[in-house]
């Protein structure tokens, strides 16, 4: 039986992101499995995959917010800007104070521009950046826009410094350690990344591959994976008619007289959720059964499914 839900995965270091979703792909059998915000493969924390129609919202969260646990070693530059890397500057960070270090932090908070990396995923003329990076090149790559929501200094021990990172799609974490270094005057490497929040989804809840295995091979998998509505708690409900449950589950859209009932957010906006922007909104079947995400056309006052997520249909 296809399995339609989300697993929120704690990723272990040393495995890629796709490696993690292959994995769990054969373990559930389900062809249909994709990813919430790629991690490197040092870095450990949250991952969710979804499975079967769970793969069709993913696009309605990735703009939601991150948050990192970050350990930063001070006095080491590397080439990827992680313990990985090549080792290519030592530098003495005892004369480094407190207040750099925090004055430092507060110029990443913001909205403000990074320049990738050259070890990462970003395409430049048709070719990943780490591929120039692999054959020693180095090439020219144009600042981008990202959101620091909170960068905090959480402990300092010795040469190494651990911050909390909360930020939006498209931050590079190496990046900011790297950058910090390199406004203390000393370098800066990341040598440990945990992803701690990924929208909704937080560690507390995550199960180890190994976990999931097991849970797989007991087949109770239902007891772990999340419904297709948790994570857009955020938006408004709608509950529809038998007769508006078979129009939207033909993709139809459906009229006000179909509403039975309507409800509020279940949960507050806040960066971690999807925003309800453009009229959307969650849409039930009479016995309370999640069928689709809709869109409201005020002109028209009808509700437009946007995303049918039935288990019986094909869209």
């Amino acid at each position: 039986m296809p399995l339609n839900g989300i697993l929120n995965i704690n990723k272990p270091e040393d495995e890629t992101s796709f490696s993690a979703v292959q994995t769990i792909r054969h373990l559930a059998r389900e062809k249909r499995a994709g990813h919430m915000g790629t991690l490197d493969p040092f870095a450990q924390g949250v991952l969710p995959i979804f499975l079967g129609k769970g793969t069709r919202i993913i696009s309605y969260l990735e703009t939601t917010a991150k948050t990192y646990r970050a350990s930063i070693e001070l006095g080491i530059t590397t080439d990827t800007f992680d313990k990985t890397g090549e080792v290519i500057q030592r530098k003495d960070p005892s004369e480094v104070s407190f207040t750099q270090v925090l004055d430092g932090l507060a110029k990443f908070k913001g909205t403000i521009q990074q320049i990738p990396p050259m070890y990462s995923a970003v395409h430049h003329n048709g070719k990943r950046l780490y591929e120039y990076a692999r054959a020693g090149e180095v090439v020219e790559r144009e600042p981008r826009e990202i959101q620091v929501y909170e960068i905090d200094l959480i402990d300092w021990k010795a040469n190494e410094i651990s911050l909390e990172i909360t930020c939006g799609k498209g931050t590079y974490v190496r990046s900011i350690a790297h950058d910090l270094g390199q406004a203390l005057g000393c370098g800066a490497t990341i040598q440990n990344l945990v992803r701690t929040q990924n929208g909704p989804f937080k560690h507390q809840d995550t199960q180890t591959i190994a976990e999931l295995r097991q849970i797989f091979q007991n087949q109770n998998e239902q007891m772990v994976s999340r419904e297709l509505d948790y994570p857009l708690q955020s938006l408004p409900a709608l509950y529809t008619s038998e007769k508006g449950q078979k129009l939207i589950g033909n993709g139809q859209s459906i009229s006000e007289s179909e509403i039975l009932k309507f409800e509020t957010a279940s949960v507050e906006q806040s960066l971690f959720w999807p925003s309800d922007q453009n009229n959307l909104a969650r849409c039930y079947g009479p016995e309370n059964q999640f069928i689709a995400t809709v869109l409201h056309e005020n002109k028209h006052k009808i509700w437009k499914p946007d995303k049918v997520l039935m288990p019986n249909t094909s869209a």
